[in-house]
């Protein structure tokens, strides 16, 4: 406890114990012969300020403070203040917490935060280089293929690109927990614009609400992308035929509560009524079921009265807190 003008009056045991000083040798002296020198011109700045117009501080409104042993070694600590107005008028207790082990653990979460974290890069950057092997193997099977047989491996290559993508994005983000499917969706279609579009076919493949920040964990992140894979290739391949021109649209939206919507929307010459997803011999229609339970999400097929397909899928997004939960 300090008096008015900063001398200390009362040490109890803890005291004596954390800065090495018998009671005797501190009692009578200025408060600053627990701080170093270093510090002294702003700590009584501080003091003086404080015991003119004093107030109690919670602890979680304690100050972080560099205290000094009597032997010189010096240590992190934090100090609550509580004033007290009394016969001998204001004094003011301060209670001192040492914050050297919780400091010395902290650091060592960190480090092991920064550990793990540069592991996670590695592992992504690995997982991502990985994929563009198997991509390069399958192109490598293809020089003397059939084109049938090279569709096949084409359409096979884009679903490791997608699953690669999103490996790649982590990488560079830093983020493991969550991707922002705008992102990732924009640079998906750029591949799938380049590997599937034929020379000659004039279909746009364009896209709006990109900037949408609606995120997904990397579990439900990847069907997401291959649904969109399967979608817009799907488009691609038969929704001009004979080399007529068209547009397919990617449209992204949110609202609250994270809820998205992803629509697929195209104006070629549409799905026939005797075709439904899940229902036909195709890998793509027969994945699109599965993959949207593995997004735990709804879909919709809507076939437009003008010409065309609107495919919607909704699903919740992640929040910051959800994804982290998910990561650990």
């Amino acid at each position: 406890m300090i008096d008015q003008h900063g001398v200390i009056v009362l040490v109890n045991p803890a005291a004596e114990a954390m800065f090495g000083y018998r009671r005797e040798e501190l009692i009578g002296q200025p408060l600053s012969i627990l701080i170093p020198a270093r510090f002294l011109p702003r700590h009584d700045d501080l003091v003086t300020a404080y015991l003119h117009c004093p107030t109690g501080r919670s602890p979680g409104q304690q100050r972080g403070i560099i205290g000094q042993r009597r032997d010189g070694s010096e240590f992190p600590a934090e100090v609550g203040l509580s004033p007290l107005h009394n016969s001998d008028g204001l004094q003011v207790l301060a209670t001192i917490t040492d914050m050297s082990a919780r400091m010395a653990a902290q650091a060592q979460i960190e480090q092991s935060l920064r550990e793990k974290t540069a592991l996670l890069n590695e592992v992504h950057h690995r997982v991502k280089n990985n994929l563009q092997v198997i991509s390069s193997l399958l192109n490598l099977q293809t020089r003397h293929a059939s084109a049938e047989t090279r569709r096949v491996m084409a359409e096979s290559q884009n679903h490791v690109k997608a699953m690669a993508l999103i490996h790649q994005l982590l990488y560079e983000r830093g983020d493991f927990s969550r991707v922002h499917i705008g992102v990732y969706l924009q640079r998906l279609l750029i591949l799938l614009h380049h590997s599937m579009n034929p020379d000659g076919q004039q279909v746009q493949l364009t896209h709006r609400g990109l900037d949408t920040p609606v995120f997904l964990d990397l579990q439900r992140a990847i069907p997401c992308g291959l649904l969109v894979n399967e979608l817009v290739t799907n488009a691609l391949k038969h929704a001009f035929p004979d080399g007529r021109s068209g547009n397919i649209e990617v449209v992204l939206s949110g609202s609250a509560n994270h809820q998205a919507e992803l629509q697929i929307n195209d104006d070629g010459i549409g799905i026939p009524d005797h075709i439904q997803p899940g229902a036909v011999p195709t890998l793509g229609f027969q994945l699109l079921p599965m993959l949207v339970e593995q997004l735990k999400g709804q879909w919709e097929l809507q076939r437009k009265p003008e010409g065309g397909t609107r495919i919607s899928l909704r699903f919740t997004g992640s929040s910051h807190e959800e994804s982290a939960d998910d990561a650990r």
